[in-house]
């Protein structure tokens, strides 16, 4: 039987990157993680969050989306995937060389 996760309305699962601690030169470094902000790659969606009156808030992101978020209100952990309200979700960011 395989395990699967399906994300309720409202939220987002995220599988955290680790902090990379060594530079494309060679320089390695010490980062502190930081306890208000993370950054991850989209691991599942549920469906958008629903207002009081009625109206669906739309979320433009896909699974496999890397983005930063934060982890100050609306953030728990379960099977290595944080789960949080896409209202967390800061912003969605590609790879820069």
């Amino acid at each position: 039987m395989s395990k699967s996760l399906i994300v309720v309305r409202g939220k987002v699962a995220i599988k955290e990157e680790s902090p990379k601690n060594e530079t494309t030169n060679g320089i390695i470094f010490k980062e502190k993680e930081s306890k208000v902000h993370g950054t991850g790659v989209v691991s599942g969606i549920g469906l958008p969050k629903m207002l009081d009156n009625g109206v669906e808030v739309p979320l433009k992101l896909n699974v496999g989306d890397r983005v930063i978020f934060d982890k100050s209100k609306g953030y728990s952990t379960f099977g290595g995937l944080s789960i949080l309200d896409q209202d967390c979700i800061l912003g969605v960011f590609g790879e820069t060389d």
